[in-house]
């Protein structure tokens, strides 16, 4: 953790140097950070973990599926 190493810093000071970094990663010209044009995104933000899971295992199942 950041505190334990000595360093100081806000949670807002940190939310900003997350959200330029991402910024930056989207936009660079060489190989942006996007998800691939058949990616599946799931915001997990307000579900549980069993939630998530159950999502990702269903998405699975149907691939597996189609794939027979």
């Amino acid at each position: 953790q950041l505190k334990d190493k000595g360093i100081d810093v806000s949670l807002a000071a940190l939310s900003r140097d997350i959200e330029d970094r991402d910024r930056r990663d989207s936009e660079r010209s060489v190989a942006p950070l996007r998800p691939a044009e058949d990616a599946r995104v799931l915001d997990s933000s307000d579900q549980s973990i069993e939630a998530v899971t159950n999502t990702v295992l269903d998405w699975a199942r149907a691939v597996l599926a189609e794939e027979l």
